[in-house]
């Protein structure tokens, strides 16, 4: 058992943990293990696929994250001060 974790390590280059739960996926058996192993570009699609790491989540809405705060903020800001409300406002008093 601990020449199979050794062995499963040493190729795929993880931590023991995660060997052994390879290992216990794939019942032991290094060959079908290193078999789908070398079916993947990659350690972590693999990993992925074997279901031992899960995938990574797209980050939502990108755009919105993006935006620094203060721009948020300044466009509120200058909706209210616009000229068109200013000018409304100054326009209601003439109409007495």
């Amino acid at each position: 058992m601990k020449e199979a974790i050794a062995d499963v390590q040493s190729a795929l280059e993880i931590k023991t943990g995660v060997c052994r739960i390879l290992l216990h996926k794939y019942k032991w058996n290094k060959d079908s293990l290193f078999d789908k192993f070398n079916e993947h570009p990659e350690t972590t699609a693999f990993l992925i696929d074997a279901q031992v790491i899960p995938k990574p989540s797209p980050t939502p809405f990108p755009d919105v994250l993006n935006v620094p705060q203060e721009c948020v903020v300044s466009s509120r800001i200058s909706s209210r001060d616009s000229p068109a409300t200013t000018r409304s406002a100054s326009n209601a008093g003439n109409h007495i």
